[in-house]
């Protein structure tokens, strides 16, 4: 997990050699927003990376996809939002 500043945290994990896959964490004063959700391999560590940063998964309310690429939405089905 990367610290970009006091809102945002990036999770970056390698796809295959030099490309890496790319999860980020926006935490507001009211809640956070998911930007990708990274690969279906990737959950556990983006669920650690939330829980460490927004402290419960309860503050995402928004998850945005960039695009439709597997490295993209792969674990966009783990999650949950009321």
């Amino acid at each position: 997990m990367t610290k970009i500043n006091d809102h945002i945290d990036m999770l970056e994990v390698p796809l295959v050699a030099q490309t890496p896959v790319r999860v980020t964490l926006v935490n507001g004063s009211d809640f956070g927003v998911l930007i990708d959700t990274g690969t279906s391999a990737m959950a556990p560590a983006i669920l650690e990376l939330i829980q460490e940063s927004a402290g419960t998964f309860d503050r995402v309310r928004l998850i945005i996809n960039t695009h439709a690429h597997h490295d993209h939405i792969g674990a966009t089905g783990t999650y949950r939002i009321a």
